[in-house]
Formats: structure tokens, sequence, C-alpha cells
């Protein structure tokens, strides 16, 4: 198992370091001798961050492989979900992104990556109510009050961001997090955007 791991650990080094096919050439010659699930996950990943283009055809390939092939771990189907709304989000096919993010959340509920994801896209798509209620569902995930000061109510009590951030300090909020929160106000409330 540990030969495993040190084999894909090898092919996220080269992701990370942006050598795709190199990270190609290595997730080859390991293909035959790992789960085949996981082999799986790494095609579509490695694909998907190449910016190859997947046709209609090799997607339902993909997704009848992921959703009828048996003890497939959950973690890889939160990965490949996660993986197939970034590539639908990238090529401006939000609502289809929407529900990949979805089903990656099936998987795993706080996964703040598919939540932004889905956040995004219903701003895009000029659904704003959607897109705040996902960005507040992002910051229930943290628990800024234990971080300020106790005197404040506490978060799950707060429906709304302008609620979230009468309260919070800008600074305590992920940058990630805040320039998307800044870049969803710039449609609603320019000085809101302009502070964020």
């Amino acid at each position: 198992m540990n030969n495993v791991l040190q084999d894909y650990d090898v092919v996220d080094e080269l992701i990370i370091q942006k050598k795709f096919k190199k990270a190609f050439r290595y997730f080859n010659t390991i293909l035959s001798c790992h789960d085949k699930s996981l082999n799986q996950l790494y095609r579509v990943k490695l694909t998907v961050l190449n910016k190859s283009s997947i046709t209609a055809k090799q997607w339902k390939i993909y997704f009848n492989y992921f959703e009828n092939t048996e003890n497939v771990l959950p973690s890889i189907l939160e990965n490949f979900y996660s993986i197939a709304g970034d590539y639908f989000f990238e090529k401006n096919q939000f609502g289809q992104a929407i529900n990949q993010y979805e089903k990656c959340l099936e998987y795993n509920s706080v996964n703040t990556h598919a939540i932004l994801g889905q956040a995004k896209s219903y701003q895009i798509l000029g659904i704003h109510d959607k897109s705040e209620e996902k960005y507040v569902q992002i910051l229930h995930l943290y628990d800024w009050n234990e971080l300020i000061s106790e005197d404040l109510p506490r978060s799950d009590n707060f429906s709304t961001l302008d609620e979230f951030l009468e309260f919070f300090y800008l600074e305590d909020i992920p940058n990630e997090i805040l320039i998307d929160i800044g870049i969803f106000y710039t449609s609603i409330d320019t000085k809101k955007a302009e502070r964020i």
C-alpha cells in the first residue's frame, strides 16, 4: 500500500509543478498496478488540469463508471464530482457545474470548494439569492465568533451576508472567499464591494 501512495504522490507533485505531460507519462506507468477507480480519478484529473477537452461521450463513460462501479471509496467519488464541477465551470456550463458540485456534496457536505463553486456558478447565472445562500453556508462552516469575541451572536443566527459582514472582521475571512464575496457585491452594492 505504501508504494501505491508513493506513486500517486509523485503524480500529485508533478501536477503541483504543472508538469502535466510528465504526470500523464508517470501515471500511465502505474495504471496496471493499482486500484482502477483511483486510476480513473487521476485520468480525469490530469485531463481537466491539462485543459484538454472531454467529449460528451467520454463524460458518459466516466459518469457510468463512477455511478455503477461497486466499492468505489466515497472520497474518490467526492473528488471526481468536484473535478467534474470544475471542468464544467471552466467550460461555462454553469448548470452542469452546479449539479456536479451538488453530487460532490452528497459525499462531503462541508466541501468548501464545491460550495464555493456553486456560489460562483449561481452568481454568474444571475441567481443572486442562491449565490448568497451558498456564501452564507460557507461562512457558517467557520466558527468566527470564538476567534473574535464571546459577546457576539452565534454565526448560526445569521442568514445573510450583510449580517456576517456586520459582525466579523474581513481579515478573518479566507482571501479566496473574501474575493468572491467582493465580486458578488459588485452587482448589488458597489460601496460594500469596494470595502471588501
